[in-house]
């Protein structure tokens, strides 16, 4: 047929130009017919290998974006990074919110002026600093709150809203017991500020880490633990990188 319908265009005139054009559309379809049906008759095969070439293409997007989540990267302070881990872990123990990131607050609050005294950047204190005041032992007899983690004591206060987290280094500010009472309020937000929209993922994995020990193990070794996936010291102030992948890894 297709032999004929070539044998009707060569005898087509020019006067007859749209008979002749009809019958080249018809000849130029049967063209392509046979590579048509042999797609269709292969449809099968090729619509697996095409599955199959989907899938092999699909593996590896998905490989890359797991690696991409476990190598995720935050830029951010050691300081809420310590103050993040320590609410994260002292919840684990027990502790409310409240006095878990006020506990935290403080404990990262001694470690930078521990720190800024060795570079030499802060000063020393002085007898009557705050900070002496906190070394003072509780008078005879006395029962005290407080909370015990990685070596560290941090005395609890009585305030309207429960027992929060003596803040020695505002002495201006006094609660019924005499102490600076940390507001709970002003580190989640300071936590907010530091990781922003980081924040939730970072503390959920740090959750998962935390599970991972045991209590005593977990009130022991906080610090040590830290240790093993705080950012690298990139000087004072300055961002340094956090790493998730290595947050993980402290659960072993």
């Amino acid at each position: 047929e297709l032999q004929s319908l070539q044998h009707v265009v060569g005898r087509c005139s020019a006067g007859n130009a749209m008979a002749k054009k009809t019958v080249e559309k018809k000849a130029a379809r049967m063209v392509k017919l046979p590579a048509i049906e042999k797609n269709s008759g292969g449809s099968k095969k090729q619509a697996k290998a095409s599955k199959g070439g989907a899938s092999k293409a699909i593996l590896p997007l998905a490989a890359a974006a797991s690696k991409a989540t476990a190598e995720q990267v935050v830029m951010v302070n050691r300081a809420p990074v310590l103050t993040l881990w320590m609410a994260v872990c002292l919840e684990r123990l027990g502790a409310s919110r409240d006095v878990a990131v006020g506990v935290a607050k403080v404990i990262a609050q001694r470690c930078a002026m521990a720190k800024g005294r060795a570079l030499g950047v802060l000063p020393a204190p002085s007898a009557s600093s705050a900070e002496g005041v906190r070394e003072r032992p509780a008078a005879a007899g006395a029962v005290e709150d407080v909370v015990r983690i990685a070596g560290q004591t941090i005395r609890l206060v009585p305030t309207p809203s429960g027992l929060r987290a003596a803040d020695m280094s505002a002495s201006s500010r006094r609660s019924a017991a005499g102490l600076a009472a940390i507001d709970p309020s002003k580190v989640e937000a300071y936590l907010r500020s530091s990781f922003k929209d980081d924040l939730d993922t970072v503390e959920g994995v740090m959750k998962k880490t935390a599970r991972a020990h045991g209590e005593e193990d977990l009130r022991k070794n906080a610090m040590h633990l830290y240790e093993r996936f705080r950012p690298a010291w990139a000087g004072w102030g300055v961002k340094g990188k956090l790493h998730l992948s290595e947050i993980r890894a402290a659960s072993r």
